[in-house]
């Protein structure tokens, strides 16, 4: 959504992103078909220099979550910290982080006044 409208977001987070590098690994109904998956790609997007919105970007996930390749890497795409912490993906990691997230959009949303 960012990419779209990068200027109406004050910052862009990624807890345990599910991201994929081609269409061909998603699940069936995660996408339309291939075209759907292309215009969706957010690593693509990353690669050709997208903004993601005017603000800070946060990305973290599991050390046993099975997209940390991935969101690592757009990470290092967006020359931003990827942060990881012992969990999975699932509820238990996300609730347990909850207060770092909520913290970080109330900084990026009172800078971005």
């Amino acid at each position: 959504l960012a990419t779209l409208r990068p200027k109406e977001f004050c910052a862009v987070g990624g807890h345990s992103a599910a991201l994929w590098d081609s269409g061909g690994e998603t699940p069936t109904g995660a996408f339309d078909d291939a075209s759907d998956f292309a215009r969706h790609d957010v690593l693509a997007a990353a690669r050709s220099g997208a903004r993601f919105g005017r603000g800070p970007v946060w990305l973290d996930g599991g050390d046993a979550d099975p997209f940390r390749s991935t969101d690592t890497e757009l990470a290092s795409l967006l020359h931003t910290t990827m942060h990881v912490w012992p969990g999975g993906h699932d509820l238990t990691y996300w609730n347990a982080h909850l207060a770092q997230y909520l913290r970080f959009y109330a900084d990026a949303l009172s800078a971005c006044r």
